[in-house]
């Protein structure tokens, strides 16, 4: 066998494997989805729950009185989600040596969820729901001081919920 024989041969065994995990992380995906969207029906019912596809947000759910609107955040359980403003919703990969001068890793789509619009005279309730889970969601009010935010309190109009804390948060 030549080198270039066995160059071809790795190529194609490299190939194959990036196509195995992408179809694998495809299948957790949707096997995430599910999970998410049965709970929510769970919780609803099926007619009041829309699913938005090509969206900054996945869930739009109506009841009699509200209109929630519903973005999925996956996220890694070990990770923090750091909130500095409306707009700027930044993953937190290494908590223990984080600086403000980190470079970023920003959730996509959030100025487009913030600044949504219903035309409804109902109360529109904004939701980040995080899935599964996240260690910290911190929110800095100012330079040097920050808060610990939970589902029972809105950061800059949007709640953040744990998948954990769903049936409490709409319990409520």
């Amino acid at each position: 066998m030549t080198a270039f024989q066995v160059l071809i041969i790795i190529a194609i065994g490299f190939a194959l494997l990036v196509v195995l995990i992408l179809i694998l992380a495809s299948i957790s995906k949707v096997k995430n989805s599910k999970i998410i969207h049965d709970k929510i029906v769970d919780i609803f019912g099926d007619n009041a729950v829309h699913v938005v596809n090509g969206q900054s947000h996945q869930y739009e759910i109506e009841t009699d009185a509200m209109i929630y609107l519903i973005k999925v955040i996956h996220f890694n359980s070990k990770h923090e989600l750091i909130i500095t403003n409306p707009y700027f919703w930044c993953v937190n990969e290494s908590i223990k040596n984080w600086k403000r001068s980190s470079a970023p890793n920003l959730i996509s789509s959030v100025n487009e969820f913030v600044d949504m619009k219903v035309k409804s005279s109902k109360q529109v309730v904004k939701v980040g729901l995080i899935y599964p889970d996240c260690h910290n969601i911190t929110r800095y009010l100012n330079e040097s001081d920050v808060e610990l935010v939970t589902y029972k309190k809105s950061a800059y109009g949007v709640y953040f919920v744990r998948f954990s804390e769903i049936n409490l948060f709409f319990k409520n």
